[in-house]
């Protein structure tokens, strides 16, 4: 066997190990993840209720990419998430309970039996941040929720809330940690970025190969 030919050998048996490695990064990596658990029952989340969730973020991420993706077992209108900032109270009082402002309206992605996926082209996220989803609706539509508040990732609360139109839709939310969160799913934006190293290191090992023959 020629020198470059064992160098390409070895040179793609690096590359195969760093493949699995990101792959495996990227699959482990979530800021909050519920959907493992079974689901109890739905709420309903319209243009007069809405429905949150809350994660925290453990490192800064500028005008990075964000997904989520969230358990809905039906749909009469068009949902809408989006992301807000988490309250903090500046006079002593409890923080990080209920969603404070808006900050972003995730684009719609693809919709399947039991699951909708949104995202977030750019956007700055802060280490140790609380941020909440916040859903909509033009009709009406259920998400799933479970009678569990465990859940995986680095920023997972279990905590949701709800605003109603009473003139305060918005503003005025009710909080709950203990009972019947929604079921949804946050990667860390790193698992985007592990995704696209996995596709240029397929692409660096498809070409050593050719060069090796």
């Amino acid at each position: 066997m020629s020198r470059p030919a064992r160098f390409s050998q070895v040179l793609a048996s690096g590359l195969t190990a760093g493949v699995i490695a990101a792959a495996t990064a990227a699959t482990a990596a979530v800021f909050s993840d519920t959907t493992a658990s079974s689901s109890s029952g739905t709420n309903a989340a319209t243009a007069s209720e809405w429905l949150a969730v809350s994660f925290v973020v453990d490192s800064d991420y500028a005008a990075t990419g964000l997904v989520a993706t969230l358990l809905m077992t039906s749909s009469s209108g068009a949902p809408t998430l989006s992301l807000y900032s988490s309250y903090v109270d500046t006079y002593g009082g409890s923080s990080n309970l209920i969603p404070d402002s808006p900050i972003a309206t995730f684009t719609t992605g693809a919709s399947s039996s039991g699951s909708a996926a949104f995202s977030l082209a750019s956007v700055d996220l802060t280490a140790n941040s609380t941020y909440w989803l916040v859903l909509s609706s033009s009709g009406a539509s259920d998400w799933s929720w479970t009678a569990t508040t465990g859940g995986s990732g680095s920023g997972h609360t279990g905590r949701w809330a709800s605003s109603e139109d009473d003139g305060e839709l918005g503003t005025l939310w009710f909080t709950q940690s203990t009972l019947y969160p929604l079921q949804f799913s946050v990667p860390e934006p790193s698992r985007a970025a592990s995704s696209l190293a996995c596709i240029a290191m397929l692409g660096v090992l498809g070409w050593s190969r050719r060069t090796s023959v």
